[in-house]
């Protein structure tokens, strides 16, 4: 069966909604540059639910809607369209793009799947929630078989295959150091890339320091949950800039007294348009009906503008913030929205970037 729509999972999510025209975040605002009139999202879906799409699968189709929502999900890391549902901590499935035909896999029961921190076309790259990234494991989508890595010098967050397939590129904690290395295969840190200077120790649990890479071709960005600056490698590992974004803000912590907690999870998502960065921002608008778009050179890193997109067919009061977005092959960029109350719907848009 085709779909012309993603899947994607109905979640709770905590996330701060900034109002576009709100009284309290216009210094967020003023420091953009809008060039352009808004961009006119499209409906696709206006209301669906993701159980529509299992019908012809047994078992999926047994699960309830609230069950249907929980489950799906999607690692979005540049150019895999991918998703997945997580049946428990030892099966889920997978498929790609529109196709929704689902492929059971089953990780090493030593091994229970945890929290997916990478991808690429040919692995998975997960780690075991209760180890907290001190080892991770690569799956393989073709042999369906596990291989654990165990780590002695590095606490992972992230990581992003190279060009080789032979190497890693990991974001993580080493030596008391937040950076950016190079493993081998075993695991072990061939180069240390680029460190993160922090007015603090970053010990504890190692989401504080969440990101994701996001990989394009021959290019690699990082973009951090909860810190300023986009990070910028070759898929040979090669570090090449450190992008500082229009904003500035580092991670929360108790000895950082100048974080300020509206900064918490700005950057929801990053795309690549020809020579440009477009980052999608927390700026979202119930009133008005609109998210905001920063764009950025990748040739000298440079903040260019931004823009609005216009979701004038969505009911804000019904519908939660969009949890996830993807370019279609023909190049429209696609927002999925899921419901504030009732799981497992949902409502889709597309736009022309």
């Amino acid at each position: 069966m085709k779909i012309s729509i993603p899947i994607l999972p109905i979640i709770l999510l905590h996330i701060i909604c900034f109002s576009c025209h709100g009284n309290g975040n216009n210094f967020l605002q003023e420091k953009r540059n809008f060039t352009s009139e808004p961009l006119l999202a499209e409906p696709i879906k206006s209301s669906d639910n993701f159980k529509n799409y299992f019908a012809n699968e047994p078992y999926l189709a047994s699960l309830s809607d609230a069950k249907i929502g929980d489950l799906v999900f999607q690692y979005n890391s540049g150019e895999n369209n991918r998703f997945f549902l997580k049946e428990n901590k030892f099966v889920f499935y997978s498929w790609q793009g529109q196709d929704i035909h689902p492929i059971e896999h089953k990780v090493d029961k030593s091994y229970p799947f945890g929290l997916l921190i990478g991808q690429s076309a040919e692995k998975l790259y997960f780690y075991n929630s209760a180890n907290k990234g001190k080892d991770f494991a690569t799956y393989s989508l073709q042999s369906k078989k596990t291989n654990i890595i165990s780590l002695s010098e590095l606490v992972v967050t992230n990581v992003a295959e190279l060009g080789n397939m032979q190497e890693i590129l990991a974001c993580g904690v080493a030596s008391d150091t937040l950076g950016f290395f190079i493993l081998d295969a075993g695991g072990h840190i061939k180069k240390r890339l680029k460190s993160i200077d922090l007015p603090f120790s970053p010990n504890g649990d190692p989401g504080v320091y969440g990101g994701k890479f996001y990989s394009f071709g021959e290019q690699i960005f990082f973009l951090f949950n909860n810190k300023s600056s986009i990070f910028h490698f070759d898929n040979q590992g090669n570090f090449i800039q450190e992008i500082p974004t229009i904003d500035s803000f580092s991670f929360k912590h108790k000895s950082n007294k100048g974080y300020n907690p509206q900064f918490d999870g700005l950057y929801k998502d990053l795309m690549v348009k020809n020579d440009q960065l477009i980052i999608r921002t927390n700026f979202v608008s119930s009133k008005n009906k609109e998210i905001v778009f920063d764009t950025y050179a990748i040739l000298d890193g440079k903040y260019r503008n931004s823009f609005h997109v216009k979701l004038p067919d969505l009911d804000f009061s019904k519908f939660s913030f969009p949890i996830w977005s993807y370019f279609s092959t023909n190049g429209e960029y696609n927002l999925l929205f899921g419901t504030k109350y009732t799981s497992g719907a949902f409502s889709s848009f597309k736009v022309q970037l």
